[in-house]
């Protein structure tokens, strides 16, 4: 059984997150193979249609709508967030194990590995099975996690770190609130350095 993964984003809001189970991933690929397989019969069919193969320009034409399958998943991923269209009938997502959407990196990373993880001995499945969040090599090198969306809930405590402060309490820097989600997690990560550093301009330690 999958582990449920539980994360806390900058803006204090607690996601309980599933990871997707094998069952669901296994019949995403096959909807995702069955929709290549469609898209090259399509392929094949204009090739017979128009002959687009007599010319240079048209087989290069045919190679380029040959070659784009193999990026089927990273296009999807990156145009309808973390979703292709097996993942979107199964209810699925690719996410970073942060919470944040999938990066384009950890997209190509999914996608190069793909072909060791699904053709070289079926070793993505061995790997997904071992590991309780049920990631494949390209998850885990990715830095990355598939979910299940049906059962992703989430809960808010609101200045639960700072339980001193009175009811009525106002924010001091109201313009805060329009902060992106990104630049919070920046500041997040630069405050604690600040911290140190002014602490060691304070004691008269710094150099």
């Amino acid at each position: 059984m999958a582990t449920k993964h539980n994360i806390q984003n900058s803006q204090f809001v607690s996601i309980e997150q599933t990871p997707a189970s094998v069952l669901h991933r296994f019949l995403a690929y096959v909807i995702d193979t069955l929709v290549m397989y469609a898209y090259f019969y399509l392929v094949g069919q204009l090739q017979i249609i128009f002959n687009i193969v007599d010319t240079t320009v048209g087989e290069w034409a045919f190679v380029i709508l040959c070659i784009i399958p193999c990026f089927y998943s990273l296009i999807c991923e990156q145009c309808f967030n973390g979703v292709t269209l097996g993942k979107k009938l199964m209810h699925l997502r690719v996410v970073m194990l942060n919470g944040e959407s999938v990066t384009f990196t950890a997209s190509v990373l999914r996608c190069m590995l793909s072909i060791i993880d699904y053709w070289f001995f079926c070793i993505g499945a061995v790997v997904i099975f071992c590991n309780r969040k049920h990631q494949r090599l390209g998850d885990l090198a990715a830095g990355a996690i598939v979910i299940s969306e049906r059962s992703v809930s989430s809960s808010y405590d609101p200045l639960k770190r700072f339980k001193s402060l009175p009811e009525d309490y106002q924010p001091v820097y109201a313009f805060a609130a329009d902060f992106t989600w990104n630049q919070i997690s920046l500041i997040n990560a630069t405050r604690l350095p600040l911290r140190r550093l002014a602490a060691k301009v304070a004691s008269g330690k710094f150099r």
